[in-house]
């Protein structure tokens, strides 16, 4: 687990949002990444792995990340994913979410960073 203190990464929480044409029809498969809100996160790196994508070996980096709940945070599903705020091209792809203590203070992700959003 990490350590609250240790919240010191700035991260972009992201949804997908539904596109749409001129009309306001829905554009299947044209939803784009949109920052719902930022919040400070701790990462804690578990040991990575490779997957292999499109034929090639790729690395994988799982992480678990810290984050203070909020009604904001709780929002957050495993359809979300998280962006360095300092370095747009670390993105995280949310695997999971859960409640270390059941106290509904902190929320913890299995994220992974290394494979497509």
């Amino acid at each position: 687990m990490a350590r609250t203190g240790n919240m010191t990464v700035r991260v972009h929480c992201q949804k997908t949002v539904a596109a749409t044409d001129e009309l306001g029809n829905p554009v299947p498969g044209g939803g784009k990444w949109e920052t719902q809100f930022t919040v400070l996160a701790a990462f804690e790196p578990k040991t990575g792995g490779e997957q292999v994508l499109a034929g090639r070996l790729q690395g994988v980096q799982a992480y678990i990340v810290t984050i203070w709940q909020s009604e904001d945070t709780r929002k957050i599903t495993a359809g979300w994913r998280l962006v360095d705020a300092d370095n747009p091209a670390r993105t995280f792809n949310i695997r999971s979410l859960f409640d270390p203590d059941s106290r509904r203070l902190k929320l913890e992700m299995l994220v992974e960073h290394g494979v497509a959003s």
